[in-house]
């Protein structure tokens, strides 16, 4: 099959909704998936739990458009527009250029690049001579439009910590809906202990993940406190079965 055929068959499936579906049909099991320096997933299983997690967090998927693809030797880039309503009603808008790497027709590598709407149903991709050039030229504004993704989150970082401080902090990421992104968020805005986290506000939390934009948004941090109180009391068995209970995804 060929590769163009390949992607708009996966495409198709994420244009359904069907998220976890096209991980499973179309990814290898120890695909990548990477959406940044501290943002990264491994494997197909870690993905598909994640997407579960997320379907958990909207209320309804309003919208889902492609505007476009390419395809060169063993790569192929989509950008998409993702309309999503949470449960609280706040509408999430993502618009992703989404970078696949593919093996003996699996998708080996995923990667997520934050765009801007193009108001267009079609993108200006190139062909045949023109098409690595064009290739490379979006790879590169995709990458500057990624670093540039959380100027508010950067604005609000404290001071870096001293050797004393950080050899002190916890692993917040023990606590189910908290990667490495979300940890070093956090630790940024001044929370590095499972103490400092169970006293915290949900509301105060999702201010910070709102502030770093579009693709943490989508996080509910209201069960982050309860979850670090277990864990600075040293209650690893309760918090292990709570979270084996919620079935919740890392982020």
């Amino acid at each position: 099959m060929s590769l163009q055929k390949l992607v708009d068959e996966l495409d198709g499936m994420v244009l359904a909704g069907d998220f976890a579906g096209a991980v499973e049909r179309f990814f290898a099991p120890d695909a990548l998936f990477i959406g940044g320096p501290e943002d990264i997933r491994h494997g197909a299983m870690e993905k598909t739990k994640s997407l579960h997690h997320f379907a958990q967090s909207v209320r309804s998927i309003d919208a889902i458009n492609r505007h476009g693809v390419a395809t060169a030797t063993g790569v192929s880039y989509s950008e998409f527009t993702f309309r999503f309503t949470q449960h609280s009603g706040q509408q999430l808008i993502w618009n992703e250029v989404i970078r696949r790497r593919w093996d003996n027709n699996k998708v080996t590598e995923e990667k997520y690049f934050i765009g801007h709407p193009t108001g267009d149903p079609e993108l200006p991709f190139g062909k045949d001579a023109q098409e690595a050039q064009t290739l490379a030229t979006l790879e590169i504004i995709a990458e500057t439009s990624h670093e540039e993704e959380a100027p508010a989150a950067k604005a609000k970082a404290k001071p870096k910590k001293t050797a004393k401080a950080a050899s002190a902090a916890d692993d917040l990421t023990k606590v189910e809906g908290i990667g490495p992104k979300i940890n070093g968020l956090l630790n940024e805005a001044g929370i590095s202990t499972f103490a400092q986290l169970a006293k915290a506000d949900p509301a105060e939390l999702k201010k910070i993940l709102e502030a770093a934009g579009p693709r943490y948004r989508m996080h509910d941090p209201a069960t982050w406190p309860t979850q670090s109180a277990m864990a600075a009391a040293g209650q690893w068995d309760q918090l292990k079965a709570w979270q084996a209970a919620h079935q919740a995804g890392k982020a």
